[in-house]
């Protein structure tokens, strides 16, 4: 079965042009956002490290604070950050992005 799955880079600015999204071909809803950015934005402190996150939507909300924290610039009911970093294991990760990939699908 073919899934219904498309990146998308909707942003042109030069900070953000490398962002990336990806949505249902069949709806255009967001299930991930992908952006490269300093740990700080999610840990809310000034670590500097570059690192990528993943912004998903997440009925468990399992914010760790070390790996999982509330989304950065989404609404932190409904969406986590994830950071890519190898603390998480990558079975969770995948779990993670197939339960965002099901939230976000046409509702029956």
């Amino acid at each position: 079965m073919q899934q219904h799955i498309g990146p998308d880079f909707p942003w042109k600015s030069k900070n953000n042009k490398d962002n990336g999204v990806f949505r249902h071909l069949d709806s255009n809803k967001w299930f991930g956002l992908i952006i490269n950015g300093r740990r700080g934005l999610v840990t809310k402190d000034d670590d500097e490290q570059n690192v990528d996150i993943i912004n998903l939507k997440s009925n468990t909300l399992p914010v760790d604070g070390q790996s999982v924290f509330p989304a950065y610039h989404m609404n932190h009911k409904y969406w986590i950050s994830v950071v890519l970093d190898d603390q998480l294991d990558d079975d969770d990760v995948m779990r993670l992005i197939d339960e965002s990939f099901h939230l976000t699908g046409k509702q029956g």
